[in-house]
């Protein structure tokens, strides 16, 4: 029997969004048998999901985002949100129904957002998590997902080791922009290894323009800008295809990267 690859990760361990889904019951009846087959017979994922299911009875972090109407915020009225599980959207006709309504929905295959490097491909040492307001609050987006032009994104990120810490993102146009620190003239900011996520105080509101965006976290053990960064990152991602994930950028830097499709706000 062949294994659903939406669910496993590239060592064939079942995807934390797999378990978190089978937690809320989300998953279709194959889906869930399968994932069922794989935990009676995986010692691994039988620990990982008592992990997701205690992450999931934990209480839920309050998350700050500055209310502007600018590319960046800065210096804009704070707004303290509450923050969401969403219910996940996957597929088939209910996808294109709830895209042509402007609803954020799955669109791309999702990705391991785990923090343990047999449930991931790479960068365990560096946790970057990204939330998108909306008007009840905030809810967590997950790599893959779909997010509306003019969102507004906040970020968490978590490290094992100190460093330099820098996030950006690159839209469909190959423009990078800067996320954290704000202030583009600004390089990477010093920061303490933390081992529970901490937020960010920037938040990003999005363009117009539609297609992928790329969020990417690094952390280096020297200073780096933005500018510096730009013609390597440009150079890379004009050769993927937007499903493919961004290689190291070479820059002695952990790197941790979130695809996310961007969708035009219903008329």
């Amino acid at each position: 029997m062949s294994l659903d690859p939406t669910l496993y990760t590239r060592d064939w361990h079942l995807q934390d969004l797999a378990l978190e889904r089978l937690e809320l019951g989300d998953l279709q009846p194959h889906e869930a048998r399968s994932v069922q087959d794989h935990l009676v017979a995986c010692p691994a994922c039988q620990a990982r999901r008592q992990a997701i299911a205690a992450e999931l009875a934990a209480p839920l972090p309050e998350l700050t985002l500055e209310a502007t109407q600018g590319p960046v915020a800065g210096g804009g009225e704070v707004v303290a949100l509450p923050v969401r599980r969403a219910r996940w959207v996957f597929g088939g006709a209910a996808a294109m129904m709830a895209m042509a309504a402007g609803l954020v929905v799955t669109l791309l295959q999702p990705g391991a957002p785990q923090d343990d490097p047999e449930f991931q491909a790479r960068g365990s040492a560096l946790i970057l998590e990204v939330y998108r307001k909306d008007d009840a609050g905030a809810v967590r987006v997950r790599d893959g997902d779909g997010v509306r032009a003019s969102d507004q994104l906040g970020f968490r990120v978590a490290s094992q080791d100190a460093g330099y810490l820098l996030v950006f993102g690159v839209d469909s146009t190959l423009r990078p922009y800067p996320c954290y620190p704000a202030d583009a003239s600004r390089g990477a900011v010093a920061w303490p290894a933390s081992p529970t996520p901490v937020q960010l105080d920037a938040a990003v509101q999005l363009d117009a323009t539609p297609g992928q965006e790329r969020i990417v976290a690094l952390l280096c053990d020297e200073p780096i800008d933005l500018e510096l960064v730009a013609p390597t990152l440009i150079q890379v991602v004009t050769g993927l295809e937007s499903g493919q994930d961004l290689p190291p950028l070479d820059l002695s830097c952990l790197q941790r990267e979130l695809r996310l499709h961007k969708i035009q706000d219903a008329p």
